[in-house]
């Protein structure tokens, strides 16, 4: 009878009903009732743990207002080999290099024209010898070409470093430890400069036959350069004008979807944070050095000294690590399993050009130009200052970012939480329920051992 009585009144009300019901064929009704309600609880219990399982994530994205906001490091790639200074080079090495090239003729590759150039060099610590000075391009003998919010001028011996960049030679990092902070929005509070390109010793570079300009990346300063298509062209004669807006992209570790990465277990020939680019260069770079029997200058300059190869023969050098480059490009770098970064920052960026100097500023310019390089006034015409001089302006539009995070869409909570809505629904059950079950279950396991005991002791009865 106590077994009977908890059974018809668990709170799993169809579950009582069965006991409670006097008719058999009710009983058999509700019975069926609840194998039915059962079946179709198990079936949404089944596809709700396969969702867990599956570690789904949702990104979850907010716009982050601030009071001061990081300025990133502004990367300038201007003329990678000075004239004159290679001519100086080939006298003191007893080496014949060809300086003056004809820019229209067919050449096998792009890269030959500079790669006979880098073949002549010999070494890596050759190629130094040759590139144009820091100081000629951002003139810091003279005050005021680079200012950050107007106010602060750059420390060029803190604040701007060289860099080597890949394809693309020895670059200027602009705050390259990442020190300055934009407090107000708009072009007055950014960092400004003012650039001098010798256009008369100009060397024709590979991936840059625009004497005439230079190459401006904007990066944190943590994360290593590499020119690519996210660089913006700044022409002699202009002020470039870069707005920019800041997003933050945070992304989650495996299990889940993203299966992100900050590096680890990762080698990486190119110092600074982990990212997409890092690591498929890096996998190009070791991929040439297994495969190719000879490497060409421009890939030798970023491996390690150990993994250097001689190129004796330049056509064949430059085909293989090509063919390398464009089999990882065709098949989408799948090859070198490189994951996205756990933590992203990108710049988006809104470039606006104009004619630089005002024609009323030109004196100014001539006066400051004529200081910096020892000049007669006379010498320094309008041509000469719209030939040779850039400005570039870098700022943020806003003192806000965009936050992108993903975030785990299922967690244990909603899945406990889904399962009791689906136990309320189909059997009418709750966590009382169960332990009801269990305690039913325990009685029941009770009253048969005991009612086997007392047939073993009384048969007859």
């Amino acid at each position: 009878m106590e077994l009977k009585d908890s059974a018809a009144n668990m709170s799993m009300h169809g579950f009582g009903r069965i006991f409670i019901s006097k008719s058999k064929r009710i009983q058999f009704v509700w019975l069926v009732i609840m194998i039915c309600n059962l079946v179709i609880f198990n079936i949404c219990f089944i596809s709700l743990l396969r969702y867990y399982l599956s570690n789904p994530s949702m990104t979850k994205s907010e716009t982050v207002i601030t009071s001061k906001i990081r300025f990133p490091s502004v990367t300038v790639c201007g003329p990678s080999v000075s004239k004159h200074k290679l001519e100086r080079f080939a006298e003191e090495s007893n080496k014949t290099i060809q300086v003056d090239f004809d820019v229209n003729k067919k050449f096998p590759h792009p890269f030959f024209r500079s790669e006979e150039i880098l073949q002549n060099l010999s070494t890596v610590e050759n190629y130094w010898r040759i590139i144009p000075d820091m100081e000629s391009l951002f003139m810091t003998n003279t005050s005021g070409f680079c200012t950050f919010a107007t106010l602060e001028k750059c420390n060029f011996t803190s604040d701007i470093g060289r860099v080597l960049v890949f394809y693309k030679g020895v670059c200027n990092k602009v705050n390259m430890n990442g020190k300055y902070f934009q407090k107000k929005p708009g072009s007055l509070h950014g960092l400004s400069f003012i650039l001098f390109v010798n256009i008369s010793d100009v060397v024709p570079w590979a991936l840059s036959s625009e004497g005439d300009s230079v190459y401006v990346d904007i990066k944190e300063f943590d994360e290593p350069v590499f020119h690519g298509s996210g660089s913006i062209l700044a022409s002699v004669g202009q002020l470039t004008r870069i707005e920019i807006s800041k997003t933050v992209v945070t992304r989650l570790k495996s299990p889940f979807h993203s299966n992100c990465t900050n590096g680890e277990n990762k080698p990486l020939l190119f110092e600074g944070t982990y990212t997409i680019e890092n690591c498929h260069i890096t996998c190009a770079l070791n991929m040439a050095h297994k495969q190719c029997k000879s490497i060409d200058f421009h890939n030798n300059m970023f491996l390690p000294e150990h993994m250097r190869k001689n190129s004796t023969n330049i056509s064949e050098a430059v085909a293989c690590s090509t063919s390398i480059y464009n089999y990882l490009i065709d098949t989408n770098f799948e090859s070198c399993h490189c994951q996205l970064p756990c933590m992203e920052t990108k710049f988006h960026k809104t470039v606006s050009t104009a004619k630089w100097p005002p024609k009323n500023d030109l004196p100014a310019y001539k006066a400051l130009a004529s200081a910096a390089f020892g000049l007669n006034k006379s010498e320094v015409t309008d041509e000469f200052i719209r030939n040779n001089f850039l400005k570039i302006d870098v700022y943020f539009g806003e003192l806000s970012f965009q936050k992108i995070t993903e975030v785990e869409e299922f967690t244990t909570v909603k899945l406990i939480s889904d399962i009791g809505g689906q136990m309320g629904i189909w059997v009418g059950a709750s966590v009382f329920s169960v332990v009801e079950l269990l305690f039913l279950l325990w009685q029941s396991i009770k009253y048969f051992v005991n009612r086997n005991n007392i047939t073993e002791e009384h048969p007859d009865n």
